[in-house]
């Protein structure tokens, strides 16, 4: 049994704050009144940023700081009245807002690298779920690039990951690898699948308290704003379940919107695809090589001591 988080990622905003202050002390009830609304009024549609809410509710004190850091627009007194208007304020828009727009797309590869490092070394329990979510973001940060006229950047994160996805994905992959321009994405058949229909990964609650925390720790919030926007997830209950067949929920989770069935339906219910990782995959082979290059770096060391 599972639960769809339906429109976007589960996630979050900011711990409420009793009262708010600025320089010249406590804030009035008509000024807070007067704040929340003009907030509310500018809002966009709210279930496009729930990810803040999802840190709110798991407790993560320190995006309180980050966000208000990474909010350069706004007072601090302003950001404290957002929470009055409870999990669906601006506040989330505008921090989602400023790491769509101003993360540098080094930034956004090395954010990559490092989530792909982290689930390679993350828990045996946990990593074949941890794996499922590496196709997806390879897919829309290599998107981002693009959209973003970042040509060469692009090229370089393809020729850097792409290999670790050809097994399973390799059509879409030969694909992308094509675009270099927003206005090519724009017209591109399989550019356009993707930004239409999300894709599904489907993981347990643990899992996925995992994959937030990393992602919040590490100030990876670019890449959490991409999973929150083009990522359904689905959360299951009970422990991990890494060998499970998860093509009829993959299909179930697509949003095919109208028109004949897509490339991506198509693989959705192949018989011989699915979600997660195989025996034989380019993503265990990649692990085992960083595993056993792990342990002869530490052999060396060793001897060196």
């Amino acid at each position: 049994q599972g639960s769809h988080l339906d429109h976007k990622l589960c996630a979050p905003s900011l711990p409420p704050w009793r009262a708010c202050t600025s320089q010249r002390g406590t804030c009035d009830e008509n000024s807070m009144a007067d704040a929340a609304a003009a907030a509310a009024a500018s809002a966009p549609d709210p279930l496009d940023r729930v990810v803040l809410r999802y840190l709110q509710k798991r407790g993560y004190k320190d995006a309180e700081k980050a966000l208000l850091s990474e909010a350069k627009l706004q007072s601090l007194s302003q950001m404290a009245l957002v929470p009055h208007l409870g999990a669906d304020a601006s506040i989330s828009d505008h921090i989602l807002y400023y790491n769509e727009a101003d993360c540098d797309p080094g930034a956004l590869m090395q954010g990559f690298r490092l989530l792909r490092d982290w689930v390679h070394n993350s828990l045996d329990a946990y990593k074949p779920e941890l794996l499922r979510i590496l196709y997806p973001m390879f897919v829309y940060c290599h998107l981002e690039l693009v959209h973003r006229d970042c040509g060469d950047f692009a090229k370089e994160f393809h020729r850097r990951f792409a290999a670790d996805h050809a097994v399973l994905h390799g059509e879409e992959v030969r694909a992308l690898q094509g675009l270099a321009t927003a206005s090519h994405a724009a017209t591109d058949s399989t550019a356009r699948m993707f930004n239409e229909h999300r894709l599904p990964v489907k993981c347990c609650q643990y899992t996925f308290d995992l994959l937030v925390k990393y992602l919040h720790v590490a100030n990876q919030m670019a890449l959490l704003a991409l999973l929150n926007a083009h990522v359904a997830v689905t959360v299951t209950e009970g422990d991990p379940a890494p060998h499970e067949d998860e093509r009829d929920n993959a299909a179930r989770s697509v949003i095919t919107g109208k028109g004949p069935p897509s490339k991506m339906d198509a693989f959705n219910a192949a018989t011989e695809g699915r979600w997660g990782i195989l025996e034989d995959s380019i993503e265990i082979r990649a692990l085992e090589e960083f595993q056993e290059e792990k342990a002869r770096e530490e052999r060396e060391m060793e001897k060196a001591a």
